[in-house]
């Protein structure tokens, strides 16, 4: 089936890699967007960061070309905030950025980041309801912050995180992303971390909440696993940004294009050529 924008009425964007690189937008993605838009298309902009928050996100899509005032942000911060709040979950040790620590604080969750070395709370050995960690992609996290994290959740405190990416793309380099720290817990103990950003229902139904109601969606972004992954809980169509063939082991898409603007091709997965 050929690809077809003006068959959807919404389309969500990934940021980093999909439509900017370190929120310099990479060329074509403003003009296509502004495609979408002019063909009625509802525009929302989704991202597992939690280094930054909505607002400042929203000012710096605008800024650049990609964003008009009132087009939905979501951000992996902002997902874990509000679902930790309808969870019940009222404080939490975390291992998190800024961003994302006042986001939870904005949704009535008490966080707890530790100081370097610092010590659990003796409290903390039990685990009780309303109690959680949780960690995102941080700069400041340490062997010891990631190794506390995970001895809570070994414990039976439930893990909260962004994402199982290992990281995504800046300029010139691949900036770390929360599944590193994921990674070196689990190489810690046996944990089993509950995801709560992209790919997951709980960001799924965070994105649809912004769309209009039983409209078709198209997903663009440039993770397999996170883009991709949050169309199929869409229910959406996605269109993987990718130069090389898309893997095997994780959801397919149905589109791949070389960069956002580009032609768009459908995927015809290896078994079926």
């Amino acid at each position: 089936m050929s690809f077809d924008i003006g068959s959807y009425t919404s389309a969500v964007f990934d940021l980093d890699g999909t439509v900017w690189l370190s929120e310099i937008p990479i060329p074509g993605a403003v003009e296509f967007v502004d495609r979408c838009r002019a063909a009625g298309l509802t525009i929302a902009f989704a991202t597992n960061a939690t280094a930054l928050g909505v607002d400042h996100l929203s000012a710096r899509l605008v800024e650049c070309g990609l964003g008009r005032a009132g087009d939905a942000v979501v951000t992996g911060g902002s997902v874990v905030a509000r679902t930790l709040a309808r969870l019940g979950v009222l404080e939490v040790i975390a291992e998190c950025p800024p961003a994302m620590a006042e986001a939870m604080m904005a949704e009535g969750v008490a966080v707890t980041r530790l100081a370097v070395d610092a010590a659990f709370p003796d409290d903390w050995n039990t685990p009780l309801p309303g109690r959680a960690v949780a960690l995102g992609a941080s700069r400041a996290a340490t062997f010891g912050s990631v190794e506390r994290i995970a001895h809570l959740a070994s414990i039976g405190h439930p893990l909260y995180v962004t994402s199982l990416d290992p990281g995504f793309p800046s300029l010139g380099r691949i900036e770390p992303g929360g599944g590193m720290l994921v990674a070196a817990a689990r190489a810690l103990y046996h944990i089993d971390p509950i995801v709560l950003g992209k790919p997951s229902q709980h960001y799924a139904d965070a994105i649809r909440a912004q769309l209009p109601p039983d409209g078709r969606i198209v997903v663009f972004g440039d993770s397999q696993r996170a883009d991709i992954g949050t169309a199929e809980f869409l229910g959406a169509h996605g269109v993987l940004v990718t130069l090389a063939d898309p893997r095997p082991d994780l959801p397919p898409p149905h589109y791949v294009t070389a960069r956002v603007g580009d032609s768009v091709r459908e995927f015809e997965p290896q078994a079926q050529r």
